[in-house]
């Protein structure tokens, strides 16, 4: 749902009270998004993916107006999917289409595999650039917090309330989409998307 703030801002919010996806458009892979009971009083609700067995990205983008300067966060439980490829969840800003776009996610590191990787990572014409990393060890079962902050080309990174990347990106992208990013073999448990323009 996108709604307009007393103070004219617009912000656009994804929690476990919504029962569908309206006002959400999926582009890339079909991830088949959907949303599961998670306690018996149906009070509780967290969004799903499925993995497409491609290898694919799967991008879920709010009806939120294309913004420049944005504030926004994803609370998500980082499982191993038991996959060769460990690509996981995150979030997407400044996204033009599937080949220009910014994107905060995580990458288990198959030679320490009790680590995981988060990176930020601009996409321009395709080609991915690594902007930052943060090494961390996740928390099973732990609803993480992936906040991000960008102000023109500055951009910063928190994962549970420590910033832990930011930037400054000579090359940065214009005003795009903001979202929900999957991988096709993630299908992690995700709640609780915000975000608004600043």
């Amino acid at each position: 749902m996108t709604y307009v703030t007393s103070t004219g801002r617009e912000n656009t919010v994804l929690d476990f009270l919504d029962t569908d996806l309206t006002g959400w458009t999926i582009e890339g892979a079909d991830l088949n998004w959907h949303f599961k009971q998670t306690d018996i009083h149906n009070v509780n609700r967290t969004l799903y993916h499925a993995g497409g067995g491609t290898y694919e990205n799967g991008f879920l983008l709010s009806d939120f107006a294309p913004v420049e300067n944005v504030h926004m966060y994803l609370y998500l439980q980082l499982e191993y999917p038991g996959f060769s490829d460990q690509r996981m969840d995150g979030i997407v800003f400044r996204y033009q289409n599937q080949n220009n776009y910014y994107v905060v996610h995580a990458l288990r590191l198959l030679e320490y595999p009790s680590d995981t990787r988060l990176y930020l990572v601009r996409v321009s014409n395709g080609q991915p650039t690594y902007l930052g990393y943060y090494d961390f060890v996740p928390a099973k079962g732990y609803w993480h917090i992936y906040r991000v902050e960008a102000v023109k080309d500055h951009i910063m990174v928190y994962l549970d309330g420590k910033k832990v990347i930011a930037v400054h990106d000579t090359d940065s992208l214009p005003a795009g989409k903001v979202g929900i990013y999957g991988y096709s073999e993630g299908g992690y448990r995700l709640k609780c998307f915000f975000a608004e323009e600043l």
